[in-house]
């Protein structure tokens, strides 16, 4: 929460910060056109708690969007081994293989009664992943993400609450 507070400072123009929980969040039903939960379902401990709250929020008609990383062998490698503890481009024990969530798990808590399924693309690399992390660990520089049909690593889509 400090580096909350040292980013929104003390002009007006920077955003103002409040503290929730995704299984109960402090904004009253109907209230947003969106609710994104980005780089955060793989993090909570009750993920059907998480969705309704999400959708909770929703006005009629709006959507919920979100992104996750699937729970495969290949998202294993590259989520935990390469980027986790190889690369340590995130602190040691940020991912837990077992929290992560595949697509059919997603769709079947957003398929819930007031609730519509729209979308779901994979975030692929726009180079080889290899390639990428080669890049990186000597320039740096690694490669970009992409959507697309694979969604062995992670995904993102979006949900609707009907009108």
């Amino acid at each position: 929460m400090a580096a909350a507070r040292r980013h929104a400072g003390a002009r007006p123009e920077h955003p103002h910060y409040l503290v929730g929980h995704g299984e109960s969040l402090p904004f009253a039903d109907d209230s947003f056109d969106p609710v994104c939960a980005a780089d955060v379902l793989e993090h909570v401990s009750d993920l059907e708690r998480v969705l309704d709250e999400g959708v909770r929020m929703l006005k009629p008609g709006g959507r919920f969007i979100f992104d996750t990383i699937n729970r495969t062998w290949l998202s294993r490698i590259v989520m935990i081994w390469a980027v986790q503890n190889v690369l340590h481009l995130v602190p040691q024990h940020t991912h837990d293989f077992e929290a992560f969530i595949q697509p059919q798990e997603l769709r079947a808590g957003l398929e819930r009664p007031g609730r519509r399924w729209a979308d779901l693309q994979g975030l692929v690399f726009r180079r080889q992943p290899l390639v990428a992390n080669f890049l990186y660990l000597t320039r740096r520089r690694g490669g970009s993400f992409a959507l697309g049909d694979d969604t062995r690593i992670s995904f993102v889509g979006y949900a609707t609450k009907p009108g």
